[in-house]
């Protein structure tokens, strides 16, 4: 895969490989056995299994910083964070580290996480944005492995965190590529 390039200020600018040109045909579609739990989930719930290649997590957002309990629970389940404020930092930190999971506010300092969706799409990553109601919020799946499934059903706090341990579960599972 191509790293990013930026040549002037603004949205950032990356080139992508395809897939397939990044040998990723059938991204998630092995390791934890992704489509039979997929389908299983899909016939129970409702909701699809989201994909995750790695514990490289990027929270963007100003809340984030301080959203403790969120990070605790990450560590535990040993994902690495890191922190941008908003879309600038996060393309600048995209740049020198890869990440495999994206969690956004949805309102940004410098604009809306529609901007960074936009310079996620391709990217072997899974994005959830996080959109403030009432007294907490919801989850929304934006991208998945790469593949763009904003719209599909809102996930509230306790079912992210389940579809979080879900997704590390399946890390665990996975065959160790080498």
């Amino acid at each position: 895969m191509k790293l990013p390039v930026k040549d002037e200020p603004g949205p950032c600018k990356f080139e992508f490989m395809s897939p397939a040109q990044a040998g990723l045909d059938g991204y998630g579609q092995e390791g934890c056995g992704v489509q039979e739990k997929e389908n299983d989930l899909l016939a129970v719930s409702g909701r699809r299994q989201m994909t995750l290649s790695g514990r490289d997590v990027l929270l963007v957002g100003e809340t984030f910083h301080s959203a403790q309990a969120l990070t605790e629970r990450l560590n535990r389940r040993e994902f690495r964070c890191r922190f941008a404020r908003n879309v600038r930092a996060a393309c600048d930190l995209l740049r020198s580290h890869p990440v495999n999971l994206v969690l956004s506010n949805t309102h940004l300092s410098d604009g809306t996480c529609f901007r960074l969706l936009v310079t996620l799409a391709g990217l072997p990553i899974t994005a959830f944005l996080c959109l403030p109601v009432e007294n907490g919020c919801f989850w929304l799946p934006a991208i998945d492995g790469g593949k763009a499934c904003l719209g599909l059903p809102a996930l509230r706090p306790s079912e992210f965190v389940s579809t979080l341990e879900e997704m590390a579960r399946c890390l665990v599972d996975a065959p160790q590529l080498n």
